[in-house]
């Protein structure tokens, strides 16, 4: 009986190698954050030489109160904080662009990381990000 178990489990570990899992790759452009008070949460990063444009856009659903958070520049090559904004808004849409100079050939990150409050002044934790190298 133990020799009949062995040779099914061993069946079964070829069978599940043999047969293999099938992966899709996705991009993080592709992936979207479910949201109960936010329609959309983005970060968008450009450089024009040593200029940074910064750009955050954050939508929240019909009953939105406020817009809160904190966009920040971050040099991932120096490893330091560049430049943090604060934002705060009454209503449903914040968007805004930024810019900072910045070193040409490093790599920088845009993270906007906030909560958008429903009409019962209940916050939802928000975060967006995005690197690139000017």
């Amino acid at each position: 009986m133990k020799f009949n178990i062995k040779i099914i489990m061993g069946l079964m570990l070829v069978f599940t190698v043999l047969v293999g899992v099938e992966s899709t790759a996705v991009h993080a452009s592709e992936v979207s954050l479910y949201y109960v008070n936010a329609s959309s949460c983005m970060v968008r990063l450009s450089y024009n030489n040593n200029t940074a444009k910064c750009t955050v856009s954050v939508t929240g659903k019909s009953g939105t109160s406020s817009i809160s958070g904190t966009l920040e520049l971050y040099d991932v090559t120096d490893g330091k904080s560049i430049k943090k904004w604060t934002i705060s808004k009454t209503g449903s849409l914040y968007s805004s662009s930024k810019s900072k100079k910045v070193t040409v050939g490093h790599k920088y990150r845009l993270k906007f990381t906030g909560n958008v409050y429903n009409k019962n002044n209940v916050a939802e934790s928000v975060t967006a990000s995005v690197t690139k190298k000017n």
